[in-house]
């Protein structure tokens, strides 16, 4: 389990810099560096509206991350084992723009 800090201001699930959901799915089987890396449970907000939240409901201190990044130094038999992990990147609009931060080759 990680904690999450996300900046990825345009996603539905960002509460406050964290992420109301308890498992997100890291993509990028084939990544050597974390901008080849995508979340791909972001979700824009403009899709479903503005959605406010309170701490209470932000799953951020204990989520559960599934990696497919196989040469993370992270990825435990496609579980993220970092203590913190940071997604980004602000302005994303699409999946494809964000990344995990926390990305590091083996």
């Amino acid at each position: 389990m990680a904690r999450i800090s996300c900046d990825v201001a345009h996603c539905e699930y960002n509460c406050g810099g964290g992420c109301r959901l308890s498992v997100i799915s890291v993509e990028g089987s084939d990544a050597y560096a974390h901008d080849e890396t995508l979340c791909d449970s972001y979700t824009d907000n403009s899709e479903s509206g503005c959605v406010n939240c309170v701490p209470e409901d932000c799953a951020c201190q204990n989520s559960e991350i599934e990696c497919d990044a196989e040469e993370c130094k992270y990825n435990e038999d496609f579980r993220c084992n970092a203590d913190r992990v940071s997604i980004g990147e602000n302005d994303a609009c699409t999946c494809s723009e964000t990344c995990c931060r926390t990305f590091s080759l083996k």
